[in-house]
């Protein structure tokens, strides 16, 4: 017979690669909130490994779509990711949303979270709230334990601006007349363009967005008059006389109805200095437009004409 040993020796398991991901400040596109949809929402990220602090950095992480894993309560890649195990190796993190977008984001380091954005037409992509997140580096399993733990922090913000409403008045309230709004439609906004991580590159292509279209009777209160849930748009410098809003209403007075008015409301300012006074839509910024909509009271300036002297008319009785 013979005997044999055998010793045992626990080596610290692998660990899985997870994230914890963060909406900042913001129909399904629209992220509102501050956390992702645990059951709809995916959002992609990619990794770099350093081998030291200054090595130069190989890709660890392809481009891959993180879901969130309801047995493992974990949002995750599909095919699992480890940590490095060398001790003086980290990671790079840079995440976007939504992963269906994810053939507009390029990697490039110098960007300022990493990623940026080609060529991209809002008005075509309303689906898309796209979002960037800050950058995650100097990762590593003892570097940044809390990551290895709980997931890497990966916290988005909107780079993009939405309008949120639109709402309208009356500016007093009319009695013998009524004001109808029929249409209106946001007028000449740039809607293409590049992000670098930081700004948006606008190119000339804009775009006209019918926001609400029906006949209803306004009242002296705000009401939303808006059909789509939001519109995103895209961050840019708004130009006096350009972009606008442009609404549409008729007056009935009695049985008289006059022609259909239409009233151009510059979202800068016209060339006399009359709007709504923004200069600019920025990203993760979310807008509301309030209209009042008024009408010239009739008033009267009586006065009376003066009796005017015939003169004198004589005549004698005899």
């Amino acid at each position: 017979m013979s005997c044999t040993k055998s010793n045992t020796i626990d080596v610290e398991g692998d660990s899985l690669i997870g994230f914890v991901p963060v909406a900042n400040k913001a129909t399904k596109a629209l992220v509102n909130g501050t956390a992702l949809d645990q059951e709809n929402d995916t959002f992609g990220s990619m990794a770099y490994y350093y081998a030291t602090a200054d090595a130069t950095p190989t890709e660890y992480i392809a481009n891959q779509e993180i879901s969130y894993d309801a047995d493992d309560a974990k949002w995750e890649t599909e095919d699992d990711y480890f940590w490095p195990k060398d001790a003086n190796a980290t990671l790079s993190f840079y995440s976007y949303y939504p992963y269906a977008a994810s053939s507009y984001f390029v990697y490039d380091a110098s960007a300022a979270d990493g990623l940026t954005v080609s060529t991209y037409d809002v008005d075509a992509n309303q689906d898309y709230d796209l979002m960037i997140a800050d950058k995650v580096t100097g990762a590593s399993k003892t570097a940044t334990k809390t990551y290895v733990e709980n997931g890497v922090t990966t916290k988005f913000h909107h780079i993009l601006a939405y309008v949120k409403d639109v709402q309208v008045k009356t500016a007093d309230e009319y009695k013998t007349s009524t004001i109808t709004l029929k249409k209106i439609t946001l007028k000449t906004v740039l809607k293409e363009g590049t992000y670098d991580g930081a700004a948006w590159t606008a190119t000339t292509a804009t775009a006209d967005k019918e926001l609400y279209n029906a006949e209803t009777d306004l009242t002296k209160d705000y009401v939303s008059y808006f059909t789509p849930d939001y519109y995103l748009v895209l961050p840019q410098t708004l130009s006096a006389s350009t972009q606008a809003l442009e609404v549409v209403y008729s007056i009935t007075t009695g049985a008289t109805t006059e022609p259909d008015q239409t009233a151009t409301i510059y979202l800068n300012a016209d060339a006399d200095g009359n709007g709504f006074g923004l200069s600019a839509f920025e990203k993760n910024k979310a807008y509301t437009f309030q209209i009042k909509i008024g009408l010239d009271k009739i008033y009267f300036a009586p006065s009376v004409e003066g009796w005017e002297d015939a003169g004198e008319k004589e005549f004698e009785v005899k």
